[in-house]
């Protein structure tokens, strides 16, 4: 016994038709068709090791203390900041967020 397969390729340019001819009658694609909106997050920055550093200098703090802030060993930091390795994109996006702000994570050390 065969089954009836559907055929996707039909059904997709016949959907479009009949979008097309929605549009064509200016009827708002609101009315007929259900819209999302699909947001993203954009990349965290790409920091070299000029970058990781100037992000550092910012804070005011020391390779061990930026460390302790980002939950990382100060020998990954100064690798970042020696160019050996680059930061992984969990630590790029609390660099971005430490640069937006540095006087917050400043006050932070301070404060401890």
């Amino acid at each position: 016994m065969r089954q009836n397969k559907r055929n996707i390729a039909r059904e997709i340019v016949a959907d479009l038709k009949e979008m097309h001819a929605t549009l064509k009658a200016g009827i708002p694609l609101r009315e007929k068709y259900t819209l999302r909106t699909v947001r993203s997050v954009r990349d965290p920055k790409i920091y070299d090791a000029a970058a990781v550093r100037t992000t550092r200098q910012l804070v005011g703090v020391s390779q061990p203390v930026f460390a302790a802030m980002l939950g990382v060993s100060a020998a990954l930091v100064k690798s970042w900041e020696c160019g050996q390795r680059k930061p992984a994109p969990i630590a790029r996006r609390l660099l971005d967020l430490i640069r937006a702000n540095p006087s917050n994570w400043r006050e932070m050390i301070e404060a401890a």
